[in-house]
């Protein structure tokens, strides 16, 4: 071979005419097709479809041909050629891919291979001759038993078909967006169509991939009669990377028993490559943490990505625009910023100036590492966020070589337990399942919690403000930048251990990851309710007469109950014994709502928040009072159902007796809820009838919130605020309930007292006596 080789090249540089002794060439077509056959030798071919596997070309001239078939080779030059210098490698007209090296299809038209029997001074012939592709050709001859030299036959082959077998085509693996593409060629139909196999098969000689909604490509443009058109192969039928060969059908029937471009066997034509991309993070993304990117460039074997550092991505806010084919010039990638919430490592400072290169670089999954987004809120809630992922593979400040190779979604870090109840010990959870924690050493990572009752608080408070002393017990804050490590870390993770809330309350719980000295590190991670009465209560209330008790708060509930303790000092709820003075019954409280179901009408948008109306007129009079929720759900956003049924909302208008108006507001589609079965209560207060006192004195009311359970907590008065202790009955602390205490002086009746509660009892069964009196005698 390396003897033939240099023997071709001696040959080039003696060549310096054409084959003079030409007559034609003859293109006999695969049995049973419907292409045209020219079986005798013609100076001009036309219509020669690209792809087809022809069974014989036949060189035609009036002598010296070879007769050693196995020492002709027949090579394929561009229609430009004009002299036999024009056959040697790296003149213009060299034609590029004759077989494409990354999905070969033979054709004896490669200058390599050899001809058939029977070979005479007058025929040549060769089988299985394909044209790659589309376009204007003329054939070079070598007699390798002769001269060894190159000979421009000049008869032209008109060949139609795309314009390559190596163009590239990117399409997303989203279940939701067409694969389209956009292919050129010469003399193309409307009604000629592509599809794509598995990427080692031949075309023509496999079956469909059946990996898109349709087998058969759609034309969905043209942009000229027959130089370009967009295919569309439908959506993908499944999620997931891959790598197809691309087989266009030039107007071809295999066995000409149905129409052309209707078997997989008509689509004989190498077009090029589909690279399926998908953007995969090794963790799953949440704000602060830090994940890794891997873009797959298709599937794990064949990638249609640089090896190198070249290729950049850029995370960008989700639109409909980016998921335009990388072709189009509207295509969102090309001009989209950076999303706002990136965090780090720095990257772009505009739509084509973006410098972070890959940290792994490959052809099939390229990888980025440390990525870090900033949380997004909605509601006063952490939202979990969608981000398209931009790729480009090179020449990246260049806007048309940005596309969208896959997209991202956030998680929401979860502070648990949910809920958080007043003077309960707890171990505190910051929940994000396999993310990216960095784990508990040194001064990262670092947690606060600060009283915010309006919800206001964003990064830069979490930042600036220390967490108060007072607040919590078992986790404490020496500066606004140094707080107490974690009890324990992991890839879900971390924890604080026997962690105590003393006051009920609405909290901002702030965040950093690490390097938390540092402003831009610390960021909300949502606004938490701690369920309780607030802080100061106290009542006078008289023996012997039943009364009602009102508690406000912060969260309470149908589940919360009352018990009494004697004395009325700090430490006494949780004792061993209750107070026998005052009846308490066991049962639920008042509250006003809607606690059966049924009774919410519908949930809707209005011009500033969320419009409740009910079936029943609601029975609030105040914008200060506090609503809560539970069963809403929606169909299209559980996100959403969520920000209504976690934590109570201030009513903030009142248009009618049946609808009440929160300060609730969801960007995009408003969402479906579904309130079969959902119930809505007023939070802020609630009322247990029918207590009773039965002997004077000062008592402790304490309040938990379940129905039942062990003693665990208590809370105290203490000037000028409420202190909270752990309880301990002598065994050691008991299993976690805890109690609320408030004062109740019950006060002893004198004998003047007496006298006048006597005298008007009687005077009022007087009057129900005259009262009867009357009534008969009136109906006598």
């Amino acid at each position: 071979m390396y003897l033939q080789r240099c023997l071709i090249f001696l040959a080039f540089r003696t060549a310096l005419t054409v084959l003079t002794e030409f007559n034609g060439w003859s293109l006999l077509r695969p049995t049973s097709s419907n292409v045209v056959s020219y079986v005798t030798e013609a100076n001009e071919l036309l219509e020669v479809r690209a792809g087809v596997p022809y069974q014989e070309l036949v060189l035609h001239a009036s002598s010296n041909l070879a007769t050693n078939a196995s020492e002709i080779r027949a090579k394929l030059v561009f229609a430009t050629a004009t002299i036999d210098d024009d056959c040697l490698p790296g003149r213009a007209s060299e034609v590029p891919n004759i077989v494409f090296q990354r999905i070969p299809v033979p054709t004896s038209l490669d200058g390599e291979t050899p001809g058939v029997t029977p070979a005479e001074t007058y025929e040549n012939r060769w089988v299985d001759a394909r044209f790659p592709y589309g376009g204007a050709f003329k054939v070079c001859y070598m007699d390798l038993s002769g001269a060894a030299a190159w000979r421009l036959a000049p008869a032209p082959f008109d060949v139609v078909g795309t314009g390559a077998n190596s163009f590239e085509f990117w399409c997303l693996d989203d279940v939701t967006v067409d694969c389209t593409l956009q292919i050129a060629g010469l003399g193309m139909k409307t009604n000629w169509y592509l599809t794509v196999v598995p990427v080692n098969g031949v075309c023509g000689a496999i079956d469909y991939a059946g990996s898109f909604g349709q087998n058969v490509s759609v034309i969905t443009s043209e942009a000229g009669s027959e130089s370009s058109a967009t295919h569309s192969l439908g959506p993908p039928v499944s999620a997931g990377a891959g790598t197809f060969a691309v087989c266009f059908c030039p107007g071809y029937n295999a066995d000409s028993s149905a129409a052309s471009c209707t078997a997989s066997e008509d689509f004989v034509q190498l077009t090029g490559i589909l690279y399926v991309t998908e953007a995969v993070p090794v963790q799953n993304p949440h704000p602060q943490l830090r994940f890794t990117l891997r873009v797959h460039c298709g599937s794990t074997t064949e990638g249609g990505c640089p090896a190198t550092t070249e290729p950049r991505i850029k995370i960008v806010d989700a639109a409909s625009s980016n998921n335009r084919p990388a072709f189009d010039t509207l295509s969102g990638c090309r001009s989209a910023a950076q999303s706002a919430s990136y965090m780090s490592p720095e990257n772009c400072a505009s739509p084509t100036r973006c410098t972070l290169p890959p940290a792994v670089a490959s052809s099939t999954v390229p990888e980025w590492a440390n990525l870090r987004l900033f949380p997004t809120f909605e509601n006063q809630a952490q939202k979990p966020m969608l981000y398209d992922v931009c790729l480009c593979l090179g020449s990246c400040d260049q806007s048309p070589n940005w596309f969208k190779a896959g997209s991202i979604q956030t998680s929401v870090i979860q502070v648990l337990p949910q809920p958080i109840v007043a003077n309960k010990v707890l171990d505190l959870q910051l929940l994000g399942t396999q993310g990216g924690w960095s784990q508990a050493t040194g001064s990262a990572p670092e947690l606060k919690f600060l009283e915010d009752a309006e919800g206001v608080f964003g990064a830069s408070e979490c930042f600036s403000r220390t967490q108060s002393l007072q607040s919590l017990a078992g986790h404490f804050c020496l500066t606004s930048t140094d707080c107490k490590a974690p009890t324990a870390s992991g890839t879900d993770g971390h924890v604080w251990e026997d962690v105590r809330f003393l006051f009920a309350g609405m909290y901002a719980v702030c965040y950093c990851e690490q390097q938390c000295r540092s402003p831009v590190q610390w960021s909300l991670l949502e606004w938490k309710l701690v369920e309780g009465p607030s802080r100061h209560h106290s009542w006078q209330r008289y023996r012997g007469l039943l009364f009602d008790l009102a508690l406000s708060g912060f969260g309470l509930g149908a589940a919360n109950r009352l018990a009494v303790f004697p004395d009325g000092r700090e430490g006494s709820c949780g004792g061993p014994a209750m107070a026998a003075q005052v009846s308490v019954p066991d049962m639920a409280p008042q509250q006003l709502g809607d606690a059966s179901g049924g009774g919410l009408l519908s949930l809707t948008r209005t011009y500033d928040g969320l419009l409740v109306s009910c079936t029943q007129p609601h029975g609030l009079t105040s914008t200060t009072e506090f609503v809560s929720f539970s069963g809403v759900t929606s169909s299209n956003c559980d996100y959403c159902a969520g920000t209504v049924n976690a934590r109570p909302h201030r009513v903030i208008r009142l248009p009618s007796s049946t609808q009440f108006v929160l300060a609730l507001d969801y960007s995009g589609t408003f969402p479906q809820f579904g309130l079969s079965g959902a119930i809505w209560w007023r939070s802020n207060e609630a009322t247990w009838q029918d207590l009773v006192a039965m002997s004077p004195g000062v008592v402790s009311v304490c309040w938990s919130a379940m129905a039942s359970g062990p003693l665990g907590g208590k809370m105290g008065p203490q000037s000028p605020r409420y202190r909270a202790k752990v309880c301990d009955d002598g065994d050691g602390p008991a299993e976690p309930r805890m109690w609320v205490v408030m004062a109740i002086p019950v006060l002893a009746a004198s004998w003047w007292w007496w006298w006048w509660w006597c005298t008007a009892r009687a005077a009022a069964l007087l009057l129900l006596q005259l009262r009867s009196l009357l009534s008969c005698l009136m109906v006598t």
